[in-house]
């Protein structure tokens, strides 16, 4: 017997799509200069967004073999992190290569 996770059913795909369009947003306006996240900000942001898309990857892999209920709740916990996250830290890290790239 399979355990079903959230983002199995209905809802569970429909909130995925919201917080990955909200990261989209939130990458976009720092992009922009009009978000939170500020130039000297984006590294550390980006560190931090790849970290907890590594803890999203950790446990939603260790799920089944931490307690009953330990596995399940930090899974459950991470990926609507890591759905939010990612977007955000996409768009920036593409920015921050352009930045790298570009001659002053």
């Amino acid at each position: 017997m399979t355990k079903k996770r959230i983002l199995d059913s209905e809802n569970g795909v429909w909130v995925g799509w919201v917080l990955a369009f909200l990261g989209a947003i939130v990458g976009i306006l720092a992009i922009l200069g009009r978000g939170t996240i500020t130039k000297s900000e984006t590294p550390a942001f980006l560190m931090a967004g790849i970290a907890l898309l590594i803890m999203y990857g950790v446990f939603n892999s260790m799920a089944d073999k931490l307690t009953p209920w330990l596995g399940p709740l930090l899974a459950g916990l991470s990926w609507p992190l890591a759905i939010f996250i990612a977007p955000a830290v996409g768009i920036l890290s593409i920015k921050a290569i352009w930045d790298i790239g570009k001659a002053d």
